[in-house]
């Protein structure tokens, strides 16, 4: 039944992905992904049926607390539709499993996946007390960039919906902010 779901859910993201204008690159090349969202696309003189005009939209597909149970359909309907994902890992899943090791090998290895830092340990789903001490956070996240051997600079915190990007913060009020901004300093 959850293979079901896993496939039912991937089919309409493919679906969805599909109906977008066109595929993004979600690599951080000095492009502001909240820009993007809004960039306009110059509107055809005379537009053919069906063809697209006005503000484009995109979807990034993430997935996080990578890999899981269901990992290997992910990689396979990712490469077969050519979807570009962001994978946020977590370390201590994929060294504590050989399995999980397995998925992370095969997703490192397909072109439209890129790897990003979850965190190694997670939190341990201990949040309030991982995010007191921002030096903790710092070496959970370089444990994993090494470990895990990550090149991507885009990392996200586990257990919170905290957006800093520049200038730019998003529900910051909230524990993890000083963390957030240690790791962004870094």
């Amino acid at each position: 039944m959850k293979r079901l779901a896993v496939i039912v859910s991937l089919i309409i993201l493919i679906l969805v992905n599909h109906s977008c204008a066109e595929y993004v690159d979600n690599t951080v090349n000095n492009i502001d992904p909240i820009l993007i969202a809004d960039s306009l696309v110059t509107p055809s003189s005379s537009p053919e049926k069906g063809e697209f005009s006005g503000v484009r939209k995109y979807i990034y597909l993430t997935i996080d607390d990578a890999p899981l149970n269901g990992s290997e359909y992910i990689d396979s309907v990712i490469a077969a539709a050519k979807i570009k994902t962001s994978l946020f890992v977590v370390g201590n899943g994929i060294n504590g499993s050989k399995r999980f090791r397995q998925y992370y090998k095969r997703l490192c290895e397909n072109p439209y996946v890129e790897i990003c830092n979850h965190s190694y340990s997670h939190a341990n789903n201990r949040y309030i007390a991982f995010y007191k001490n921002p030096e903790l956070v710092l070496n959970d996240f370089e444990k994993n960039q090494a470990d895990l051997n990550i090149s991507c600079k885009i990392a996200r915190l586990p257990g919170r919906n905290l957006w800093l990007l520049g200038e730019r913060k998003k529900n910051y009020k909230q524990t993890g902010g000083s963390s957030a901004e240690l790791l962004a300093e870094k």
